[in-house]
């Protein structure tokens, strides 16, 4: 044994020298698999001598090198598997890096058109926000304006609640004058009649006298006081006049009821024509127009009613005064 493993000598205890170092791969991977075969011929007891299977110069000084030998191959060929196997994981890795680099150049194209939608979009809010703000003050304000106009309307129904008390007083007013003009209007008759009777006895004096005396106790000792009519046709003109002022007041009253009705139906024809998207501009102001009119000539009706009212009443007060 000592005579294959004379040249290997000078290997020491660190194993190999700086020749062995010069070996390529292929001859280190045959020289492992011989090795491995020597080794098991020689586990199994076959004692013969030792083949010349080893280089000169890798030639182990004995069976401890020889396995540190083996050893450091089996290390070798898994750091270069290892070796293998990293550089593929670093190719992956590169391989990976690449992909996420270029996907990162995709994302930052990306970002670069959202950049420029979100300013676009923003050039496009921002007047928006000016109008809103501006229709928010214009809000405001005709709220105030609404709220407003409801205060003013709530002091206009309060007004117009009392001018309706007062109208009603003066309405009460008006009937106890009208009663009072119709009892003038009475005596003043009665008197006439009384004075038309005396007249009849102006040739006598004496009974023109009485006469005179009488009616002067009948209608100025009397004071105040109002006398009944007697005659039936006195108390048939006062049916009359009382018939008129009746049939005055509901004519009145059936005249706003009509003008109400006929209101109602022109807003629901406003109505229906704003609904279907018709154009009723001018038809409104035919109506306002006539509308006006119709509240013209109602006052002025009730201009001339009250004037023949008054124009009566004066001449009442100026018979009575000259009676």
């Amino acid at each position: 044994m000592n005579k294959h493993f004379s040249n290997s000598a000078s290997l020491g205890s660190g194993g190999v020298d700086e020749t062995g170092a010069r070996v390529n791969s292929a001859a280190l991977d045959n020289l492992s698999l011989q090795c491995l075969i020597w080794l098991t011929d020689l586990a199994s007891g076959f004692n013969s001598q030792i083949p010349d299977l080893f280089p000169p110069e890798l030639a182990p000084v004995n069976l401890k090198m020889l396995l540190s030998g083996v050893a450091l191959m089996k290390d070798k060929d898994s750091n270069e598997k290892e070796i293998k196997e990293r550089d593929k994981t670093i190719a992956d890795k590169e391989q990976r890096i690449k992909d996420l680099k270029k996907q990162n150049q995709e994302l930052a194209k990306f970002r670069f058109v959202l950049d420029y939608k979100i300013k676009e979009l923003k050039a496009q809010i921002d007047p928006k926000t000016a109008d809103i703000a501006s229709m928010k003050t214009q809000t405001q304000a005709m709220d105030d304006e609404l709220s407003d106009y409801m205060r003013k309307n709530k002091q206009l129904a309060l007004d117009i609640s009392q001018l309706q008390m007062k109208q009603r007083a003066l309405q009460e007013e008006i009937k106890s004058q009208k009663r009072r003009l119709r009892e003038d209007l009475s005596l003043i008759k009665r008197f006439k009649l009384d004075l038309s009777d005396c007249m009849e006895t102006i040739s006598e004096p004496k009974a023109l006298k009485e006469s005179v005396t009488a009616l002067y106790r009948k209608y100025v000792q009397a004071g105040a006081k109002r006398l009944d009519l007697d005659t039936d046709m006195q108390k048939e003109e006062q049916e009359e006049e009382d018939k008129r002022w009746d049939e005055r007041g509901q004519s009145k009253k059936k005249a706003r009821q009509l003008l109400k009705e006929w209101k109602e139906e022109k807003r629901r024809e406003h109505d229906e024509r704003e609904v279907r998207g018709e154009d009723s501009t001018g038809q409104d102001q035919t109506t306002i127009g006539e509308e006006s009119r119709r509240e013209k000539r109602s006052m002025s009706t009730n201009n001339r009613g009250s004037k023949a009212e008054y124009a009566t009443i004066s001449k009442a007060g100026v018979c009575v005064t000259c009676a």
